[in-house]
């Protein structure tokens, strides 16, 4: 439908912010990063699969990652 009618697809991943990680009383910072790192490597799995099945199919497609913990609201807030 989306490229009889000559639309783009937007593909959203949506995943929750990391808390950070403290050890008795010591905020573990490196491990924070690196667990933003594999959500962020994630989302771009995910986009990349969709944006290939888009452009196989002749349609144009755009994406965005948010950190959001109600995925919900990042889709309002996308569109909006």
């Amino acid at each position: 439908m989306a490229a009889a009618l000559r639309a783009k697809v937007t593909v959203l991943m949506a995943t929750p912010p990391i808390p950070l990680v403290a050890l008795e009383g010591l905020v573990a910072r490196a491990h924070n990063e690196e667990l933003e790192q594999n959500a962020r490597d994630y989302a771009k799995k995910c986009h990349d699969v969709a944006s290939e099945a888009a452009v196989a199919a002749g349609i144009r497609c755009e994406t965005f990652h948010a950190k959001h913990d109600q995925p919900w609201a990042a889709i309002i807030e996308t569109a909006g």
